[in-house]
């Protein structure tokens, strides 16, 4: 019989809960198990336990990480705490040999996302970031289509990201407002940043100006200006509590074309002088998910993950949005 890949999950709020469902539906019995949660939440973590219990019926609970890596055995671990505590869970795993798959941003700052790339790289374990675009149908698509010199040469990008509240109702924990872990730059325009480098190359310099409320909660608005390596500039804007509907977009604009990717799953394209229209997309259920991907990779089997060194470039870029100066900051690539 194969062996089955044994899953820790770290940290049960939104993210780590959602994760659960996947794993029952989307994996054969005989393939997974998940061993252990861990939760700083006694009574959360106890009842995530309770649940999943009747299929992973081993299944222990932990308050902390630590005593979990030390009295179960753990082949990949899942993390979705807070972004300040990335690193020190990380890096424990890979002490223990565990393989990791960590929620975006990878750390709370570049220089502690660095750290985890130098000590991941020695360990050898397998490393992805959780960027859950690159396989969806409509980042799939969008590469199809620049690579079939759809848009011609590329003039310029657009971000636009607005909330009509923030954080969102199915996103609400302790710290995704606070100014210092949360915000929707950190916890959403990670995933956009990611998926500009990914389709047209590494962002060279930035400069912003970000509004907040008071000192203690993420920030209202920004205003940024970015240029990628070959020149092409970047604009990104976005605001929170306006009465719009939400909106999350990115818009390429070139001699030949304009492709459009909306609010996380839609695709529109336009050749020059006809409509933007909807591009037609296979069903999500043909790309498989990205735990799919990481499993795989452990198992020595093709894959496409997006590690910890991926998870860098794009902090870097993010630190340098969320700074406090106004000044031209550019990318050490």
């Amino acid at each position: 019989m194969k062996k089955k890949t044994r899953i820790a999950l770290i940290g049960l709020g939104s993210f780590g809960r959602k994760i659960i469902n996947p794993l029952r539906y989307f994996h054969i019995p005989n393939e997974v198990e998940i061993v252990a949660v861990c939760d700083t939440n006694k009574g959360i973590v106890k009842e995530v336990a309770e649940d999943i219990k009747k299929d992973n019926p081993n299944i222990q609970w932990f308050t902390n990480h630590k005593k979990m890596f030390e009295e179960t055995t753990i082949d990949l671990a899942y993390i979705a705490t807070s972004p300040s505590s990335h690193k020190q869970i990380v890096l424990d795993a890979v002490k223990k040999n565990i393989h990791v798959l960590c929620e975006k941003p990878l750390a709370h700052t570049a220089q502690e996302a660095s750290e985890i790339v130098a000590e991941t790289k020695i360990s050898g374990v397998i490393n992805a970031v959780h960027f859950h675009l690159n396989y969806s149908p409509a980042v799939k698509k969008f590469k199809q289509l620049i690579d079939e010199n759809f848009l011609g040469e590329l003039k310029g990008i657009n971000i636009n990201m607005y909330y009509s509240q923030w954080p969102p109702a199915w996103q609400q924990n302790s710290w995704i407002n606070t100014r210092n872990e949360g915000g929707f730059i950190l916890e959403q325009g990670v995933h956009l940043i990611q998926m500009i480098i990914k389709l047209f190359g590494s962002i060279d310099r930035v400069q912003s100006e970000i509004t907040y409320k008071d000192d203690r909660t993420s920030e209202t608005g920004i205003i940024a200006k970015m240029f990628l390596k070959l020149g092409t500039p970047v604009l990104l804007d976005g605001l929170t509590e306006v009465s719009a509907e939400d909106t999350i977009k990115i818009t390429a604009i070139g001699t030949k074309g304009v492709i459009v990717f909306e609010n996380w799953k839609d695709l529109k394209a336009g050749t020059t002088g006809q409509p933007i229209e909807n591009v037609d997309l296979p069903h999500p259920s043909t790309s498989p998910w990205i735990m799919r991907h990481v499993i795989d990779a452990i198992h020595n089997k093709p894959s496409e993950i997006y590690g910890f060194d991926v998870g860098y470039e794009v902090q870097k870029v993010v630190d340098a949005l969320r700074s406090e100066s106004s000044d031209w900051i550019t990318i050490e690539n």
